[in-house]
């Protein structure tokens, strides 16, 4: 995985850090991300703290000590969520997202996760990760629709 670019950097996530994280991000949160967070019905610094908590890896993005999002994979589920900054760096996330998706794809097989219709920016994101399947279907969550997307190593049945 790419570790920095455009002076952004990536480094692991301590899981002992978990309710640290919940609250930082919880005071910048992407309105898209708090909005989904609602939906499923839990607090955006639970939602932090519990994907940490629950991610077999977990890395941060940070621009000079802001941070950007918080991603790792937990389950089959791959995940992220991303603070009012990330569309100051779309580029250089762009790059370390798709080289991160790639490795644990290798890694893991079989990868995937939901996204709300209304969270347009994370649908065009998956849309464009090679290899990705979204699909559209009666999947709702408390009675809002949401997407499913899946990742597939392609030795992976």
């Amino acid at each position: 995985m790419i570790r920095s670019k455009y002076r952004v950097k990536i480094t692991p996530v301590h899981k002992a850090h978990a309710a640290c994280y919940g609250h930082e991000m919880a005071v910048d949160m992407r309105e898209e991300d708090k909005k989904e967070c609602e939906i499923i019905g839990i607090p955006p610094e639970a939602a932090v703290a519990t994907s940490i908590e629950d991610s077999k890896e977990v890395y941060e993005a940070r621009y000079q000590g802001t941070l950007l999002c918080v991603f790792g994979v937990a389950g089959n589920a791959v995940w992220c969520l991303g603070t009012q900054s990330v569309k100051n760096h779309r580029k250089a996330l762009v790059c370390i997202g798709y080289s991160f998706i790639q490795e644990v794809v290798r890694k893991y097989g079989e990868l995937g996760n939901f996204i709300s219709k209304e969270n347009i920016p994370a649908i065009r994101y998956i849309e464009n990760v090679p290899g990705v399947d979204l699909y559209e279907g009666n999947v709702t969550i408390n009675g809002k629709p949401f997407l499913y997307f899946e990742l597939r190593r392609k030795d992976h049945v």
